[in-house]
């Protein structure tokens, strides 16, 4: 066993020995052995070791001393993965139970259910109730109401993200975390333009102007579907059930079957008014067939 130590600048590398980064070995004795089951590992260190870089002063005065550990899954010494590392805290003198820290499981489980109310819920509503329901007065409060929303979840959730890990700072070497920060960016200016459509709309305008109306319109659908991307990368980062991938794609496939059905019906009746699938021109046409018969009655 070796005193090593992995530096703020070794983020997705195998550790150190504390003496190439300027500290001692500090490993007074080991050993352990190996079964098909689990492994035994027992060292002893000094409390204090004198190393600026790497090794913490341990107490045996009562006070929580937090750990943290990792496993990987074969003999090399690789990256150990999302879900298999964690951190407790341990009394060393022996008069205080041990406590595991789970509040990193919380955040976890925060995250996953903010993220997927934000862009499984929230964002592809408010962005059907902008493209099918515009005939409806209050279309645009409603668009607001759950886009606002969607921005809110998604930001608690990238918050949640940092208190994840345990320095607080972006994991740069998960590809999860790249796909989760572009989507927020994008999420930022998905906002900011649907205000700037919203205080430059004028009544008496002839049609849809490109910025920032279609633009915002355009993003916001681009956005979704790399939130969907960053959703799958998330799934495989915490190894979350292929069960749950299942009942996700088929939401998800239920949606985008909805929307396609809407797009052939708009192109099949352009001018549909929504009420039983008849045409605004047949009514008009049949309205004034109706008018005509009652002029020559009443002549």
């Amino acid at each position: 066993m070796s005193d090593m130590v992995v530096t703020s600048t070794q983020k997705s590398k195998k550790p150190s020995y504390d003496t190439i980064v300027g500290g001692t070995n500090d490993i007074l004795t080991s050993y352990g052995y190996q079964t098909s089951d689990y492994t035994y590992i027992k060292f002893t260190r000094k409390l204090v070791t004198g190393d600026l870089i790497g090794d913490r002063d341990l107490f045996v005065d009562g006070r929580m001393t937090n750990f943290i550990w990792a496993k990987g899954s074969s003999q090399n010494l690789t990256y150990h993965g999302q879900n298999n590392r964690g951190e407790i805290s341990i009394d060393l003198s022996g008069k205080v139970s041990t406590k595991i820290n789970d509040s990193k499981e919380v955040y976890l489980y925060w995250h996953i259910a903010l993220m997927l109310g934000s862009f499984l819920i929230l964002m592809p509503f408010g962005i059907f109730v902008a493209r099918y329901m515009r005939h409806y007065h209050y279309w645009f409060p409603l668009h607001y109401l759950l886009l606002g929303s969607a921005f809110t979840f998604s930001i608690v959730a990238f918050i949640l993200a940092f208190m994840m890990t345990s320095d607080r700072k972006f994991s740069a070497d998960v590809l999860h975390a790249w796909f989760g920060l572009f989507t927020i960016i994008l999420m930022c200016i998905v906002v900011i333009g649907g205000v700037m459509s919203h205080l430059m709309w004028k009544p008496d305008r002839k049609k849809t102007p490109i910025f920032p109306d279609i633009i915002h319109a355009f993003l916001a659908r681009f956005t979704y579907l790399l939130a969907l991307v960053s959703i799958w990368s998330g799934l495989n980062t915490f190894s979350i059930p292929k069960e749950f991938s299942i009942v996700l794609g088929l939401v998800i496939s239920l949606f985008f079957g909805l929307v396609i059905f809407l797009e052939i019906y708009k192109k099949r009746y352009p001018n549909s008014v929504g009420d039983h699938g008849y045409d605004k021109k047949d009514i008009v046409l049949d309205d004034r067939n109706r008018t005509n018969s009652t002029i020559n009655i009443n002549n």
